[in-house]
């Protein structure tokens, strides 16, 4: 692995593909193993990254100056339609809010009219055990008194006249998905929690491991450090 410099004028003759692949294979190890056994040659490879940072350097220019241009025109073709997509966004949301109001009020009515005859039915159970208290009553039946005063009155679900669906509106319909919101994080189970990584990090970098957590392990994670001269 040798360092390299290309001259301008021969870089100028060179294609887009053939100056990326000059400088990449001139600064790809060769088939063997790269070994240091002396401080001239760590010396030689430090210089060596720092080619290949100006070599990544070079190439991400190359790739820029064909894709800017690229991502201003799509730029300006997506700043053209946002308006009118804006304002197809709005009249769904509206035609969505409308029909989603529409359909709960729906609902809320039948509630209201299931709990209204289910009201009627338990009222009818109660008069109908009232009339037979009385006659028992009347009877001088007081054990079938003392009987019917421990009757809790129970609404056969049967005798509630159900309420008919409406018809099942064609083109878009109401679909339910379930969704949450915390509400109070101190009683979430464990098994729901997941750890503060941002925070984590930063208490690593700050200690260097000094300050323990349970459950958390801290170690140094080595890397090298480019110095240029």
């Amino acid at each position: 692995m040798t360092l390299i410099r290309i001259d301008k004028s021969e870089s100028e003759e060179l294609t887009l593909h053939e100056r990326a692949e000059t400088m990449v294979s001139a600064l790809e190890p060769n088939g063997h193993a790269l070994v240091i056994g002396t401080p001239g040659e760590r010396e030689h490879c430090s210089d060596v990254l720092n080619e290949i940072a100006d070599a990544k350097k070079k190439l991400e220019e190359e790739r820029m100056a064909i894709t800017r241009p690229l991502d201003q025109a799509k730029a300006n073709v997506m700043k053209l339609f946002k308006p009118f997509q804006d304002r197809l966004s709005h009249a769904d949301q509206t035609v969505r809010q409308t029909i989603r109001n529409y359909d709960r009020d729906v609902k809320r009515k039948q509630d209201e009219e299931q709990a209204r005859l289910r009201r009627a039915a338990l009222e009818a159970a109660e008069a109908e055990l009232e009339k037979k208290r009385i006659a028992a009553i009347d009877a001088g039946d007081f054990d079938t008194v003392d009987e019917l005063e421990e009757v809790v009155p129970v609404v056969n679900e049967a005798d509630v006249m159900p309420v008919v669906e409406p018809p099942k509106p064609k083109g878009a319909s109401t679909v339910v998905t379930w969704k949450h919101r915390v509400i109070d994080a101190s009683k979430i189970p464990i098994e729901y929690m997941m750890p503060n990584e941002k925070l984590l990090a930063a208490l690593a970098k700050s200690t260097k491991g000094t300050q323990p957590v349970p459950g958390i392990e801290f170690y140094p994670d080595e890397s090298l450090r480019r110095n240029r001269r």
